[in-house]
């Protein structure tokens, strides 16, 4: 059960054969911005506005919230601000889903004395965030046309002023430089990524170039700051002053 892990403490990815594993297993799939989102998968609805029954066309026809929650039970002032979130907008053109993979033991007890209001679906085995091709829980903003409009934040609801810009249109995926910020500001819109949050990976900062027994020094790359290692590779950092830095690569490692 992914249930079984703490976020954010142990999430973490290593390589693997099929992809990469975060928190919902292998990484197969890299969905972005104008993507259609895959459907919801659960085994269990645990609320639903009304009498309403979920079926793929649900994510049409208005706007979509949909985060993810691995250790539900464990996160009251995070539901607390979700209910505040879903009642704000009560009467607009936009609905709010909820994914659970924590274990039933205790996430329905807590449930009966703690609702959660929207649409809330049982996850345990992670199929929705594994659709969707997360690493970790983060929060999806799926348009009325059932295409993704932006990835928000972990670990938090998304912002009143985030939902309300997304009803009206004010979503951006392109981050403002110094010479576009006061137009940015201008236009009210706000930023979500455009994609899912890529966890660190261990070949991130491998060197680009074969291993060798010759030392190395290169001007670091990014704005990575700290020691990486692999099986036949380190790169260490160093900063003389402020203004310049390197990474000392050996290698192979013996």
């Amino acid at each position: 059960m992914i249930a079984r892990f703490l976020l954010p403490f142990l999430a973490f990815a290593v390589p693997g054969a099929f992809g990469q594993i975060g928190l919902y297993g292998p990484v197969n799939i890299r969905l972005k911005v104008s993507d259609l989102a895959p459907d919801i998968r659960f085994a269990k609805v645990l609320n639903a506005p009304g009498t309403a029954q979920w079926n793929p066309s649900n994510l049409t026809g208005q706007l979509t919230i949909l985060i993810f929650y691995l250790n539900t039970s464990r996160n009251l002032q995070t539901i607390t601000m979700w209910n505040s979130l879903v009642d704000t907008f009560a009467g607009k053109p936009v609905q709010f889903l909820f994914i659970s993979g924590e274990d039933e033991s205790t996430l329905l007890p807590w449930l009966s004395q703690h609702p959660i209001k929207g649409w809330v679906f049982h996850d345990p085995d992670g199929e929705t965030g594994k659709a969707y091709g997360l690493d970790r829980p983060e929060t999806v903003f799926i348009g009325p046309d059932g295409k993704i409009l932006g990835f928000g934040d972990m670990g938090f609801p998304p912002s009143d002023s985030q939902v309300k810009a997304a009803l009206e249109g004010r979503i951006t995926t392109t981050r403002p430089t110094r010479a576009t910020m006061k137009a940015f500001i201008e236009s009210g819109q706000v930023v979500l990524n455009a994609e899912a949050t890529r966890m660190p990976r261990p070949d991130d900062n491998r060197p680009k170039f074969p291993p060798s027994v010759t030392l190395r020094v290169l001007p670091s790359q990014g704005e990575d700051r700290g020691n990486f290692g692999g099986d036949d590779f380190r790169a260490l950092f160093s900063s003389r002053d402020s203004r310049s830095s390197h990474y000392v690569v050996t290698g192979p490692l013996r």
